[in-house]
């Protein structure tokens, strides 16, 4: 049992930037999102980019925030933005075997239908 990692790229990045924020808020945004990456030991800056773009759900506010909470520890966007129901189980005290797997799977398609949605 593996949870997959999505591969993504800054064309990504700009292609969601566009769609939830719309082109004339693309520098803006961007802006923003640079604060992430800026800084040794800050990884996978697209991926982090993106878990932040998700979580912001178009909301500026929600970006400053999102952006503010990957500085300080990217984990914190990432197991939210892509494991979101895996996460949870730890806290759930769910003992049922099945569950860790079907979370993974539905994380999963979340993700990917958020990433692809036009």
């Amino acid at each position: 049992m593996t949870q997959p990692t999505p591969s993504v790229t800054h064309e990504d990045v700009i292609r969601i930037v566009r769609r939830d924020f719309g082109d004339g808020k693309l520098t803006e945004v961007q802006a923003h999102l640079a604060a992430y990456g800026a800084q040794d030991g800050q990884r996978d800056t697209a991926r982090v980019h993106l878990g932040i773009l998700k979580l912001a759900d178009g909301r500026m506010d929600r970006l400053r925030q999102m952006t503010e909470i990957a500085c300080s520890d990217w984990r914190d966007v990432l197991s939210p933005a892509e494991y979101r129901r895996y996460a949870a189980l730890a806290w759930s005290g769910r003992t049922d075997a099945e569950a860790p797997q079907q979370a993974i799977e539905d994380d999963w398609t979340e993700y990917q239908s958020w990433l692809t949605r036009t």
